[in-house]
């Protein structure tokens, strides 16, 4: 197995520990207090502005900088409760008040006020129908990370153009424009500007039967502190 499919085994089996932890129950299926005989089931589903590429099919995780949407359903006997306008609907996130008052069913979580890692959302309706509900969510939040993709089987070039591309996630851009890449081959700088996710490159005669370390550091242009870095070593034949 290659180098960049270790890592792009690793962030699917990140996505899927994850995944795990949302749909454990008291975690991210969502829990009530109410009593078995009553058909009540409250549900908080999100979605991040995190950026993924478009052939990853897990759940785009927010970064540290994200900003996520929260909407929270009432079921009533399997349908939308259409009554809540009047329903005091409180959100806390870690045990802290996040905001509430009257049919309050979306809010917003700011991922910067808060560390990497699992946090906890949580919707408190002290009575609806005589009962008490609560549901709960855990998303986690991620560091942003780069994974330097080589599409040559162990690492191996053989007497050819050498072609390399960076596959980012969890920034908090809408698309890889928003986004600063610094590539560099052997320690040296040979190529940057907002977008350039490939690198493209003839090897010199004198690093033929050489190894290339090849890096990657990618910079979200509107927050110099979401980067991330990544490096490659292809031998080349």
């Amino acid at each position: 197995m290659t180098e960049c499919a270790k890592k792009n085994t690793y962030l699917a089996m990140l996505f899927v520990g994850f995944a795990l932890l949302l749909y454990l129950p008291g975690s991210a299926a969502a829990q009530t207090e109410s009593d078995a005989e009553a058909d009540i089931l409250g549900i908080i589903s999100w979605q991040a502005d995190s950026y993924a590429p478009a052939d990853y099919h897990g759940k785009v995780l927010p970064g540290r900088t994200s900003t996520i949407n929260l909407v929270f359903e009432l079921l009533v006997d399997g349908r939308p409760a259409t009554d809540l306008d009047q329903t005091s609907i409180r959100w806390l996130v870690n045990n802290r008040p996040l905001q509430g008052g009257l049919g309050m069913r979306v809010a917003t979580l700011e991922a910067r006020d808060y560390s990497a890692g699992l946090v906890t959302v949580r919707v408190l309706i002290e009575d609806y129908a005589g009962k008490r509900v609560e549901t709960t969510v855990r998303i986690p939040i991620m560091e942003p990370r780069v994974v330097v993709n080589a599409p040559y089987a162990s690492n191996n070039v053989f007497g050819e153009s050498v072609h390399v591309s960076a596959r980012p996630f969890f920034f908090s851009v809408r698309s890889l424009a928003g986004l600063l890449f610094e590539w560099e081959v052997n320690n040296e700088a040979v190529l940057s500007g907002n977008g350039v996710h490939k690198l493209a490159f003839d090897p010199v005669d004198a690093l033929v039967g050489q190894k290339a370390t090849i890096s990657v550091r990618v910079r979200d242009r509107a927050n110099v502190l979401a980067s991330s870095r990544d490096t490659i070593k292809l031998i080349l034949r």
